[in-house]
């Protein structure tokens, strides 16, 4: 395990979406990159509005940047490296291991290697942190607990948290979980078009239902806009998590377009999309997705210009995407609530606090729903360690239906397009990444209960 993490950790320095306490130059030699100007070299980027030649059957689908003062460790330094235009290297295999551009079998020669130190940043010696920003919702309980985890993970620096539609007490809710972490003026927040829907009422929150009765809200609901958060606290060195409807990832886009910005994203990490036939092995799909190539997914369709401008956008390094079929079959249930209670015992500080919350709020639930799909949490492991799924590189596109087919966005495989996929995932590992834990160590044998019974949710 020990191994696996130093591997982990060494990689993802080679990409530059962590920092560390050992690292002594900002950066090291450059990564031969694929000319960005050969349009016509690569067919999927010939023509963003249609299905390149490669893809088959899927259908065509017809003011100046601030610098955040909230971050002290952010130095001029670092902040020069968003001059810096990422291009897409000509390293890719049909899979990837953890975040870098890596073959199954060993990195190749040609791949980025920058290392940045920031100062004042809390690491143990030799540690590896990644920076996250994290755009949630709150339709869904699984963002909130997502939120838990980036706050409780000791491998995670989480910057700031944007959330749609951007609600008043959607800002007090995540206001008032900072404050529990004491995170409150070292985390930003932000939300959609602040204050435009402050007034907009959301179900659970308002009153604290169901879920939400474990939590509260803050009587301070400081806030900006997100397209200000994303563009200040976003760079070549962080990973955006998204697990809700691509809104706030759409505005950013457009806003650095207009102002002529060198913004750059090292990592988009997404809970969405869809992977079906001739992407994942038939025998992994589960029963309700056979025979599918296309399926409408929730984030993603919730704005769909949004999702092909980020899918398309070159000023996105690497694009990671966690697919609707795999995350239905990814559940918290009794076993997993019992491996929680056993990772809190073994934790301290925030990382047992958070990982406490947590299993306080779904006993309740669990005893009124029994199960919880867990999607926007195996996005998060995916931005911890790229191993937990196995990811193929593929060009998305959204369908209407037709001539019997449900439409909706599908997948075909394709080179270049920086976009991978995920087509199956691994159980013990997942757990293990989010909590943060060596169960395998501590819980040897509630470990092996919960992978067999991940086994059989289909």
């Amino acid at each position: 395990h020990l191994e696996q993490e130093d591997s982990l950790s060494h990689d993802l320095l080679q990409l530059g979406l962590v920092h560390s306490s050992m690292a002594d130059q900002e950066s090291a030699e450059a990564c031969a990159m694929a000319s960005p100007a050969d349009a016509g070299s690569n067919p999927c980027k010939a023509n963003r509005w249609s299905i390149p030649s490669c893809h088959g059957a899927l259908d065509s689908p017809g003011g100046p940047l601030g610098t955040s003062a909230r971050h002290p460790d952010q130095t001029s330094e670092a902040q020069q490296l968003k001059a810096k235009r990422w291009s897409r290297p000509s390293c890719h295999g049909s899979l990837y291991s953890p975040g870098v551009c890596l073959s199954d079998s060993a990195a190749h020669p040609d791949q980025t290697k920058v290392v940045r130190q920031l100062s004042g940043a809390k690491q143990e010696k030799g540690e590896a942190v990644v920076d996250i920003v994290f755009d949630m919702e709150t339709g869904d309980p699984d963002d909130v607990l997502t939120l838990l985890l980036l706050l409780a993970h000791p491998k995670v620096r989480l910057k700031a948290v944007t959330v749609t539609p951007g609600t008043r007490s959607q800002v007090a809710l995540i206001r008032w979980i900072l404050e529990q972490f004491e995170l409150a003026d070292t985390v930003r927040v932000g939300a959609q078009r602040w204050p435009a829907n402050a007034d907009k009422p959301v179900s659970g929150v308002d009153r604290l239902a169901g879920f939400y009765s474990s939590f509260g809200l803050s009587k301070n609901v400081t806030c900006d806009d997100a397209v200000n958060v994303l563009a200040e606290e976003c760079d070549e060195h962080t990973t955006l998590l998204t697990g809700g409807p691509l809104h706030n990832l759409g505005e950013v886009l457009h806003f650095v377009d207009e102002a002529s910005s060198d913004w750059r994203l090292g990592r988009w990490v997404a809970q969405g999309g869809f992977a079906g036939v001739g992407v994942m092995d038939e025998a992994r799909i589960l029963p309700k997705f056979a025979g599918l190539k296309c399926c409408p997914t929730w984030n993603f369709d919730g704005n769909r210009a949004a999702a092909r401008v980020a899918l398309d956008s070159d000023r996105i390094h690497r694009k990671v995407l966690a697919s609707k079929n795999v995350c239905h079959r990814v559940h918290y249930n009794d076993m997993l609530q019992a491996l929680v209670g056993v990772a809190r015992g073994a934790t301290i500080g925030r990382h047992q606090q958070g990982l406490d919350m947590i299993h306080q709020s779904m006993g309740p639930y669990l005893r009124r729903k029994g199960h919880k799909k867990f999607h926007d949490p195996l996005a998060f492991a995916l931005c911890l360690d790229e191993q937990v799924c196995p990811l193929r590189e593929v060009y998305l596109n959204w369908s209407k239906p037709s001539r019997g087919e449900a439409g909706g966005w599908g997948s075909m495989l394709c080179e270049g397009t920086g976009s991978w996929i995920c087509v199956d995932y691994d159980p013990a590992r997942f757990v293990q990444v989010v909590l943060g834990v060596d169960l395998a160590i501590i819980a040897p044998v509630e470990l092996h209960s919960y992978e067999e019974n991940a086994a059989t949710i289909w």
